[in-house]
C-alpha cells in the first residue's frame, strides 16, 4: 500500500497490493475515486506527485515505472518503462524491486530506488533513464534537497548517504583536478579549444 498528497492538498493517490491506483479529488461531500488502471503487474512499491502538482508517477515491485500528467480533466497515462538504461554497460544488473521514489524540485528529474543498491535517475520529459548511482547499501526513502543539487537516501544499516548531482559542480572539480595541465592525448581527444574554453587557467570554470 502507497499513499501520496498532491502539493497543492487537493488529490489524494492510493496505490495497493493488487496493482491498482486510484485519484480522489479532494474538496468535495463525496471524492469519487478515479481508476488510473491497473496495468500494474505486480504491487505497487511508491507513489509521488512532483512539485507543480502536474504529474503523478508510481513504481511497482518490479521496478517498472509509471507516469501520469496530471493536466485537464483526465490523466495521461505514460508507461511502464524499463528500470535500467539501455547498453552493453548494464547488462546483468538486476535492479528488481523498486522501494521509493521521488522528483526533483523542478519537476525534470525522477529519482528511484531499488533493493539492489542502485539510484536510477529518470528524464521526465523524455522518459528515459540518464544515469545510475551506486548507493553502497539498500536504501528504503529518498529526497531531494530544496535547490535540486543533492539526493539524499536512507539506508538499511541506519545510514543517510548524500550524492551530488549538481553536473555544474563536476565540471568544476574536473578542472580544479587537472588544473589545466592537459595532456597531448587530452588535447587531441577532446580538442584544445573544448578545454581552453570549460576551464581557466586557475582550475575554475569559465
Amino acid at each position: 500500500m502507497s499513499l501520496a498528497v498532491s502539493p497543492d492538498g487537493g488529490k489524494v493517490a492510493v496505490g495497493g497490493d493488487e496493482g491498482q491506483i486510484y485519484l480522489f479529488h479532494l474538496g468535495v461531500v463525496s471524492p469519487t475515486p478515479i481508476s488510473l488502471g491497473s496495468s500494474l503487474k505486480v504491487s505497487v512499491a511508491s507513489l509521488t506527485f512532483s512539485y507543480d502538482g502536474q504529474w503523478l508517477a508510481a513504481v511497482d515491485t518490479s521496478s517498472a515505472i509509471y507516469l501520469w500528467q496530471l493536466r485537464g480533466k483526465q490523466p495521461t497515462s505514460y508507461g511502464p518503462f524499463s528500470p535500467t538504461p539501455s547498453g552493453p554497460e548494464v547488462d546483468g544488473w538486476n535492479l528488481a524491486y523498486a522501494y521509493s521514489l521521488a522528483f526533483s524540485p523542478d519537476n525534470k528529474t525522477l529519482a528511484v530506488v531499488t533493493r539492489w543498491k542502485n539510484l536510477i535517475l529518470w528524464d521526465v520529459e523524455s522518459r528515459a533513464p540518464v544515469g545510475i548511482l551506486d548507493a553502497e547499501d539498500v536504501s528504503y526513502s529518498l529526497a531531494f534537497s530544496p535547490d535540486g543539487t543533492t539526493l539524499a537516501a536512507g539506508g538499511l544499516r541506519h545510514s543517510v548517504l548524500l550524492f551530488n548531482i549538481d553536473p555544474e559542480s563536476w565540471v568544476k572539480v574536473a578542472c580544479l583536478m587537472t588544473s589545466r595541465r592537459f595532456t597531448g592525448s587530452d588535447l587531441q581527444q577532446f580538442g584544445e579549444g573544448v578545454l581552453t574554453q570549460t576551464c581557466a587557467a586557475d582550475g575554475n570554470v569559465r
